[in-house]
């Protein structure tokens, strides 16, 4: 992790945009989607205009614990505070 994403971690603040790792590259580094898996949420996220990660979890792919957890690393914010916001 870089100085600047630490820094915001530090803070509870979101990480900016530039520092974010898209969410689907992050879960294939992390083994816990496959490329095929990824694929075909990819392809329902485009046709359905809903977010991938709400995509991944309809489909039973991720739960929404690691949903959860995954954003919050993308964004560089505590779990709860992620909750808080959009939860």
């Amino acid at each position: 992790m870089n100085q600047i994403a630490s820094h915001f971690r530090q803070l509870g603040e979101a990480a900016p945009q530039e520092q974010r790792v898209p969410l689907g590259q992050m879960l294939l580094d992390s083994g816990q989607v496959s490329v095929g898996d990824l694929l075909r949420a990819l392809s329902e996220h485009k046709k359905l205009h809903v977010p991938l990660g709400r995509v991944l979890v309809a489909l039973g792919i991720l739960s929404e614990t690691d949903l959860y957890d995954a954003l919050a690393l993308q964004w560089g914010l505590r779990r709860e505070r992620l909750q808080e916001t959009i939860g």
